[in-house]
């Protein structure tokens, strides 16, 4: 074995020569206001070298509020400005490069919960996009920014994206409808059951997004790298990986189901299974408590019904297999403990030292963050620049989710809850795209 000099002890130094950044701000396409529903557009320019890591989403937020009779009913937002993207469609040269999720929010709150950490959600997030939903008998009137961004424009195995040799990059949006605001009843706490005239009014509850810009990054790179990249687009392709996930609703669930779907891929890396009430896109359905205090509301102790997910039942009954290709994953039946282990062990949060994830209690698992994970690549080499995950093309894959030893849900007029449950599975790969001479591209899945 060769002899390691570790970094500390290196006294190497280097320096990169012309490099130069300066940030710019886009306006979207058509106007700058938008409500529930609505398409949002922004084109980035070519003859740029873009840093994903810069692209900020920011805009103006505002809730109404509704009465009925004497009663006062005040929307809240939900935790995150993600929850009010419904769709996110990245083009490049005309080919959609993001996935098919017509579910971007739900999407973005599971990898949230799985991979995201109690300090950030205080801290970044909480300042910057909302990250928790706050009890207050007001309407709100928030400037906020997205800028962690899920499959192609944040999590790519090459920073910055040269948008002179991919032309223009089309960013379309879709909002959310109403149905993921919370609502909050006047001198009534967050997470109670509303009046009769209070669920009334829940129901007209709606929000508008104004001031919408984008904001990134350019950089002027060295002109070593202008020539390694024209070299390799002279010899032969280049290839970029990024996240893509899709996802896969089933209704009508009991208390034990199988959820059967197939994805064609070279790389599959994971999926998430949750479970939810088919009320999830109703609006004007209450919060839910966690912590059954409504003093506390940090670290997501309060979950908006479009975001919660549940196993309905205790960790000790509740039940779960995944099967690919007729292959049990795990060989036996696994307990709710062994779920919220994985959260931890796919997101590679192994060890006293690691970060931990929003799940920092077995109650709060089991009533609003139930996420069932199956790891299928290498943790340590979980990164996009490695695809490590389980192919399955060329065949026809079968993947199987059954989830059993649930009770079944009554029906409650009083807090909206149905007796319908849905599955909802999120299955995360890595794809590839193929870059071209002459602007061609081509997405290698």
């Amino acid at each position: 074995m060769a002899d390691y000099i570790p970094k500390s002890l290196s006294m190497a130094s280097a320096s990169v020569q012309d490099f130069v950044r300066n940030r710019f701000s886009l306006e979207p396409q058509g106007s700058a206001t938008a409500v529930a529903n609505q398409q949002i557009s922004f084109v980035l320019p070519e003859s740029a070298l873009i840093d994903s890591k810069s692209l900020r989403l920011f805009m103006d937020v505002t809730t109404n509020s509704a009465t009925e009779g004497s009663t006062t009913v005040y929307g809240r937002l939900p935790a995150d400005l993600a929850s009010l993207v419904e769709k996110l469609e990245v083009y490049v040269q005309g080919t959609m490069v993001s996935d098919s999720s017509s579910e971007y929010n739900t999407v973005a709150r599971i990898l949230k919960i799985a991979e995201g950490s109690r300090p950030r959600d205080e801290s970044v997030d909480r300042c910057l996009s909302h990250g928790s939903i706050i009890e207050a008998d007001a309407v709100e009137n928030e400037t906020l920014v997205l800028q962690e961004w899920n499959g192609f424009l944040g999590e790519n195995s090459c920073r910055f994206i040269p948008t002179d040799i991919l032309s223009s990059i089309v960013v379309k949006l879709t909002l959310a409808g109403n149905h993921v605001l919370v609502p909050k009843e006047a001198s009534v706490s967050l997470g109670d059951n509303l009046t009769a005239d209070g669920k009334v009014a829940a129901t007209r509850l709606n929000y508008t997004v104004s001031n919408i810009r984008m904001t990134f990054d350019s950089i002027i790179p060295p002109t070593a790298f202008v020539n390694v990249l024209k070299s390799r687009l002279a010899s032969g392709e280049i290839r970029m990986n990024y996240k893509a996930r899709y996802t896969y609703a089933l209704g009508g669930v009991g208390t034990a189901f199988t959820h059967r779907f197939g994805v064609s891929t070279g790389s599959l890396d994971r999926l998430y299974a949750v479970i939810r009430d088919g009320n999830n896109r109703t609006t004007g359905i209450k919060s839910y408590d966690l912590t059954d205090s409504s003093a506390d509301g940090r670290g997501d102790s309060h979950v908006a019904n479009a975001f919660r997910f549940r196993s309905y039942e205790n960790l000790n009954n509740f039940r779960y297999r995944w099967e690919v290709n007729s292959v049990p994953m795990p060989s036996y039946d696994a307990k709710a403990l062994e779920a919220i282990c994985d959260l931890h062990y796919g997101a590679n949060k192994v060890g006293p030292q690691a970060d931990g994830t929003l799940v920092s209690d077995q109650k709060w698992w089991r009533d609003g963050l139930a996420v069932v994970p199956l790891i299928l690549n290498c943790p340590d080499e979980a990164g996009v620049a490695v695809r490590s995950g389980f192919s399955t093309r060329g065949q026809n894959s079968q993947i199987v989710y059954r989830a059993f030893g649930m009770t079944t849900p009554t029906a409650d007029a009083n807090t909206g809850e149905t007796a319908e449950r849905e599955s909802f599975i999120v299955a995360e790969t890595t794809q590839q795209l193929c870059i071209s001479a002459g602007r061609q591209v081509v997405v290698n899945y």
